[in-house]
């Protein structure tokens, strides 16, 4: 069963399916699911014979969990999917590691196990944390889900999407460096570039990003567009007629953003840094150089001049290169913590 959170956060927004929470949500939203989770603790729901799956390692309000399953003298396995965390120098919460790091050597300890996405992030977390408890099970992503949310038509259109947040680890002035060089090039025959928020206003952690942002899409309403408060449905639907999805990161491990847009037919163009080539695999030369400017708009280029057969065709290999090792990994993750798992 699903424990859900409160959909209104103390502040009063409404939290919706498929939003990107941020500090003050995910409190309210986590926070509420450990109240729940330690009532059917408390009532005797949850018992020794269970497991618990935390989609977050830092779950708000972990302790109180273990510190009642102490008192109650009930254990059900735990487990969780760490997204990143203090480890990562590049992660916001890098900064916040003299008081967070001593917080997540305690949590993976509560934890039976860990599960990551890609080989570097399980080292890294395994070193940081001196815990051998962190596995490489991959994204819990499953592709029929996301096809299944809207009618993909595959209608390309000359269009790049950015679908990071905008916030300072996603370098979100790298991406508009890139519509400005490419606009300037090509001039009326340069693609709409489209970010794409959940938030019902597009916000950042870097105070000059979207006041830059608003100026481009003044300046150049016919090539940059910014699409906010989008619903999930909406923005898969700008995927799906996206021939290109752009990532400009330091700091993201395989990524939702790369799934869903590969899922949808987009051509990925991400940077050759930290797990991409890993998730790559074979099409790991597609890859632009960290921060060139000059290979990203000639990968761009080469991306957005194919045909729609060529187009198809490039998808396709990207789809079996990077999401299927990740399809349906939900069965990995339940075998690791011991259930038996039927269709």
């Amino acid at each position: 069963r699903r424990i859900e959170g409160n959909a209104t956060a103390g502040s009063g927004r409404t939290i919706k399916v498929g939003a990107v929470l941020d500090g003050v949500t995910r409190t309210s939203w986590g926070f509420s699911q450990t109240e729940k989770l330690i009532k059917l603790l408390v009532d005797g729901s949850i018992t020794d014979k269970d497991s618990i799956f935390f989609d977050d390692f830092f779950h708000p309000g972990l302790e109180m969990v273990a510190y009642n399953m102490q008192l109650l003298g009930v254990r059900p396995g735990m487990y969780s999917f760490c997204h990143a965390q203090s480890v990562d120098e590049f992660d916001f919460t890098s900064a916040m590691k003299p008081w967070m790091r001593p917080l997540e050597k305690s949590f993976v300890r509560i934890y039976d196990k860990v599960f990551v996405n890609n080989d570097m992030l399980r080292d890294m977390c395994r070193s940081a944390w001196n815990a051998s408890t962190i596995h490489n099970c991959g994204h819990v992503f499953s592709s029929e889900e996301v096809l299944e949310r809207t009618v993909f038509k595959c209608d390309k259109k000359n269009e790049v999407v950015f679908a990071s947040r905008f916030d300072t680890e996603k370098q979100p002035h790298l991406f508009m460096d890139l519509v400005e060089a490419y606009v300037q090039k090509f001039a009326e025959c340069a693609p709409l570039f489209r970010i794409c928020s959940g938030s019902p206003t597009l916000t950042s952690s870097l105070p000059s990003a979207v006041p830059r942002a608003r100026e481009l899409a003044k300046l150049m309403p016919k090539h940059f567009v910014i699409s906010e408060g989008l619903s999930k449905n909406e923005y898969y639907g700008h995927l799906d007629t996206a021939k290109v999805i752009v990532n400009t990161s330091l700091q993201d491990w395989v990524s939702f953003v790369l799934l869903e847009g590969v899922t949808a037919r987009c051509l990925p163009l991400f940077p050759r840094f930290r797990s991409f080539p890993e998730a790559f695999n074979e099409m790991e030369p597609y890859l632009y150089t960290p921060n060139d400017l000059d290979d990203m708009k000639w990968k761009l280029d080469n991306f957005l001049s194919l045909t729609e057969a060529n187009h198809d065709k490039l998808a396709t290999r990207f789809f079996d290169a990077i999401v299927k090792p990740h399809d349906e990994t939900w069965s990995r993750h339940l075998h690791q913590m011991g259930i038996t798992y039927a269709t």
